[in-house]
């Protein structure tokens, strides 16, 4: 999970509110970045929740095993998450986790869950084309034979739908990318991303034409030193100015090199004078 709602009045919940008067703002603190770790480990088709030994909960979280305990009891008690203590290590659930995902998880799991429910669609069919009695008459075809056969759409993915908007601008941008390596399907999920935290609404119209231009001035991207088209996208890199190799004896016209020409014209005007002399 790459983000999840917090409620802006979350510090007026009576339960956090609880917390605070027993742990002091440390307890809060904690509490939130528990939800962090846990978040971080989610994967869209399984359950929020993180197992790991102590000493490793005190490496993500920085939080001493002592502690760590007395506050997961507390947490536990007032209904927030659930922990599970055993020899393995400790265990944290976070049930009300799927309420505040982000819209990426929510597609995946969406994707995953129609995915799913299509598998065992086929193995219905399956199961019933092996339990059908079809026996073969001498007035006509099998019954299998004269069934039209279903048409199979496409197959899903778990990527984002390419039903937005955007997507034809997406394709018009690819389709001028032409410098650095391009992962169609990674590339769509960086947009969808992008777009979804509001990263792409002001430059959407101007990125094809950027990146024309870049692929035309950037000398990096000339000599074939172009990013990949998702780490273009992820940093916004259309936002970059073309890099210009300095051309060849051009004279440095930084401040220690013009103190140092100084310097010199200096000590020559003395030597001269000392010669004169």
């Amino acid at each position: 999970m790459k983000w999840f709602k917090h409620m802006s009045d979350a510090h007026r919940d009576p339960k956090l509110i609880a917390l605070v008067e027993e742990f002091g703002i440390e307890g809060y603190g904690m509490w939130w970045i528990i939800c962090e770790v846990v978040a971080d480990q989610y994967k869209a088709n399984g359950v929020p929740e993180l197992e790991t030994s102590a000493g490793g909960w005190r490496k993500l979280t920085g939080i001493y095993p002592k502690k760590f305990k007395k506050v997961l009891t507390f947490l536990e008690k007032a209904r927030l998450l659930s922990a599970t203590f055993s020899e393995k290590g400790i265990k944290v659930c976070l049930p009300k986790m799927q309420e505040f995902k982000d819209n990426h998880t929510r597609n995946l799991q969406a994707a995953y869950k129609q995915e799913e429910e299509e598998e065992e669609e086929k193995k219905r069919e399956r199961d019933s084309a092996r339990t059908r009695v079809d026996p073969q008459t001498d007035d006509g075809p099998r019954a299998s034979e004269s069934e039209p056969q279903k048409k199979q759409g496409p197959k899903k993915t778990p990527y984002p739908s390419k039903g937005r908007p955007s997507h034809r601008v997406f394709k018009a941008c690819l389709g001028v990318y032409t410098c650095g390596p391009v992962n169609e399907d990674e590339a769509w999920c960086a947009w969808c991303d992008m777009e979804d935290r509001g990263m792409l609404v002001e430059d959407i119209p101007i990125i094809r034409d950027r990146i024309i231009e870049l692929s035309q001035t950037d000398d990096q991207w000339k000599d074939g030193f172009a990013p990949s088209f998702t780490k273009f996208i992820r940093t916004r890199a259309w936002r970059n100015k073309p890099f210009k190799r300095p051309e060849p004896n051009q004279p440095r016209t930084g401040g220690y090199s013009l103190r140092g020409q100084a310097v010199r014209e200096h000590n020559d005007r003395v030597f001269k004078e000392l010669m004169e002399e």
